[in-house]
């Protein structure tokens, strides 16, 4: 592809190597789905879809405007947001289950545009419902989100989805009717497709292939002697009032040494401008990158987290200090990487970067870097000061767009400054980064430095090491699943964990996984589902629970008899059977005494199965203390009053 690049035009003296996007990313791709798909794919309910779907028209752009605007200003601009008001009352349609639950559908058409972006408020999916978004072809899914991309404020954002229309699913189990909800508030348009697309031959909407030839993937050699500090730099989706764009920021560690999830980015990332941040939603992609040192034709996933806040910043060394809104979970192996705040100056140094919102990136200075010592014009009225930058000239690689807020190490492997702006090529290589030790006490207030957050206690210490995630030496997973008796996978099961008051929901295939729970600690992990009471209960039961009684027939499993006990008096009598008779009449709609399910641990020996309610089992799994990781915590699902297993699971 063409080394060249067009970037916003900006009346700067050295180009900021922040790119705004207006919509440039594609997926969500590991930001806490969970797998499955559309319950309207499934075969067993076309019957049901094959009713027609309303079709939305979006609000159409005023492109005379758009184009004037981009002529311009030179605009590399090929989306822009339109305000909507979406909600499950006001638009869309909903389709009845047979098994009681729901599913509310909605088709967005934006005649001539290139792609869809969703921006939600009010956002609150209950646990076991799930959303997913895809294109008309289903050719594009994402999803499904559930209960675990709830955020407190409220909001949340999916990913493009490419062509003129959309389709968003949202599923809601019997038990969870009405407990939803969400507004699509604002959508992002993409009218320019040639802006959009990449002449990378594998380009897929998102900054894949986009950066210049002459970068150089993270894996490759001169990234070697970075194996853990490549860990630490995400690349970051910022979100505006104006649209969206790419920047690179770093872990950062600090002297509690206790995983706060700090990133340190360039302030013009957050601030450029007119635009407007809205920090509640920028994602932050961890480990986008390629598994060696040569370019790949298939975008490698990520994983990914949404949402911040800021904790401080100065336009002196050009920094922005973040915290995201929940802790980085072991499973993205992360590096919480160190700082050096000296005004030592590096003798070389390596930069890890985003270009252009690309896969991860190395460049390379071999030279003795320099304490720039004149004023810096950066326009828009920002002047940077005499000695508040490192120059650079590097050897290897180059910066872009998107290459912003990324961290350059000295020997030592420290950051010293993020990168801030210079000239980008593959025939210049001028760069300049914020320093570190202007950074560390660039104001007079906390909001305005670095040192009361990368060093809480005040120690002094001038240079700091990085370390591993925290919560991979401090935190242990509880893995499992849930079936029934004949090994059939039960879904819809709410995992509840006393000991960090958390729940989770168990996956299509029976499978859960209580991650990153703290060592040490005493935790239960106990299985709940109650719906639908009368399912698999019929005429059957019935007649083995009268042969149990009579003591004739073959003998049931243990799982049988206290499927049995619904009363659950620790006996399987003729009132259980009153119970089960009236369930199938339907004079009762649940039975008064018990969940619709019960759980036992699958390695629980029952002292003498043909009489396993004469013993007190287990309906949980009691870890005191959790020392490590557990897997195969498998449960046995039961559906009371079932004893011929003819339920849906």
């Amino acid at each position: 592809m063409s080394d060249k690049r067009h970037f916003i035009c900006v009346p700067i003296s050295l180009l900021l190597v922040f790119l705004i996007l207006f919509i440039g990313s594609n997926s969500l791709l590991g930001q806490r789905t969970i797998e499955g798909t559309p319950i309207s794919f499934d075969q067993r309910y076309q019957n049901i879809f094959s009713q027609s779907n309303p079709i939305q028209k979006v609000p159409k752009l005023n492109l005379a405007k758009l184009r004037k605007e981009d002529a311009v200003n030179s605009s590399n601009r090929f989306a822009a947001p339109v305000d909507v008001n979406y909600s499950l009352e006001n638009s869309g349609k909903w389709y009845d289950l047979e098994d009681g639950g729901r599913v509310w559908k909605m088709t967005l058409e934006a005649e001539g545009m290139s792609g869809l972006t969703m921006l939600y408020k009010n956002f609150f999916i209950p646990n076991g419902a799930r959303l997913f978004v895809y294109n008309k072809s289903k050719t594009q899914v994402k999803g499904a989100y559930t209960y675990q991309n709830n955020l407190p404020h409220g909001k949340f954002l999916t990913g493009v989805i490419e062509g003129e229309s959309a389709v968003i699913e949202y599923y809601e189990p019997w038990y969870a009717k009405g407990k939803g909800h969400f507004e699509i508030n604002q959508i992002m348009l993409t009218y320019d497709r040639i802006k959009y697309e990449s002449d990378y031959e594998f380009q897929n909407y998102t900054g894949f292939g986009q950066s210049f030839t002459c970068n150089v993937n993270v894996n490759c050699s001169y990234g070697d002697d970075l194996e853990d500090q490549k860990r630490g730099v995400v690349r970051m989706l910022t979100l505006y009032n104006s649209g969206m764009g790419w920047c690179t920021g770093s872990v950062i560690n600090n002297t509690n040494n206790d995983g706060m999830p700090y990133i340190l980015t360039a302030n013009h990332c957050g601030f450029l401008g007119a635009n407007i941040p809205n920090f509640e939603l920028w994602r932050f992609d961890f480990n986008y990158e390629f598994s060696g040192c040569e370019n790949e034709t298939t975008e490698p996933n990520f994983s990914s987290l949404l949402s911040c806040e800021v904790v401080s910043g100065s336009i002196v060394s050009d920094y922005l200090l973040l915290e995201l809104a929940s802790n980085i979970p072991s499973a993205y192996n992360a590096y919480f990487l160190g700082w050096d705040k000296t005004e030592t100056i590096p003798n070389g140094a390596k930069g890890i970067h985003h270009p252009f919102g690309d896969v991860k990136k190395i460049a390379v200075d071999t030279h003795v870097l320099e304490s720039y010592p004149f004023n810096i014009n950066w326009g828009g009225g920002v002047t940077t000061g005499p000695h508040t930058h490192l120059k650079s000239f590097y050897d290897v690689g180059t910066i872009e767009g998107g290459s912003s807020g990324s961290p350059y190490f000295n020997a030592d492997n420290r950051i010293v400054g993020q990168l801030h702006g210079g000239v980008t090529s593959c025939n210049t290589f001028i760069t300049y980064y914020g320093k570190l030790s202007r950074s560390w006490e660039a104001g007079t207030v906390p909001e305005e430095r670095l040192s009361d957050w990368l060093d809480p206690g005040d120690t002094g210490v001038d240079v700091l090491d990085g370390i591993e995630n925290p919560l991979l030496n401090n935190s242990a997973n509880v893995i499992g699943s849930i079936t029934k008796e004949d090994g059939t996978p039960v879904t819809g099961v709410e995992i509840q964990m006393s000991g960090n008051n958390g729940t989770i929901n168990n996956l299509m295939d029976g499978s859960y996984s209580a991650v990153d729970l703290e060592i040490g600690n005493n935790f239960t992990i106990t299985p709940f589902r109650n719906d639908d009471h009368k399912n698999g209960v019929n005429t059957v039961d019935l007649v083995l629970m009268r042969s149990h009684i009579l003591g004739i027939g073959a003998p049931l499993t243990p799982y049988q008899i206290i499927a049995g006990d619904v009363n659950q008096d620790g006996n399987l009598n003729i009132f259980d059977m009153v119970l089960v008779q009236k369930i199938i009449k339907q004079w009762d709609t649940e039975f008064s005494s018990s969940n619709s399910w019960r759980f036992v641990p699958a390695d629980y020996v029952f002292q003498d199965p043909t009489e396993p309610l004469s013993e007190p089992f287990p309906e949980m799994n009691l870890y005191e203390p959790l020392l490590a990781n557990i897997e195969e915590q498998n449960f046995i699902a039961i559906k009371v009053g079932d004893l011929n297993h003819s339920n849906t699971p």
